[in-house]
């Protein structure tokens, strides 16, 4: 997380286009997109906390400040 970008980079190769969600820790869809490759996210409308994310079934978590 850079200053109000999340900067979404994949430890597998992502030749084609692959489903991002994140969600607040309620389970709520806060944020959804498409990626390719390595991509950019702005969270600046978000507020502070810790949310979880899914790539492409894959799970994780990020903390916005």
């Amino acid at each position: 997380l850079v200053g109000s970008e999340m900067c979404i980079e994949t430890e597998y190769d992502v030749t084609s286009a692959c489903s991002f969600s994140l969600y607040s820790l309620i389970g709520t869809q806060v944020m959804s997109a498409t990626l390719e490759g390595r991509g950019t996210l702005s969270v600046a409308g978000l507020p502070k906390g810790v949310y979880v994310y899914t790539l492409d079934g894959k799970a994780g978590k990020v903390l916005v400040k």
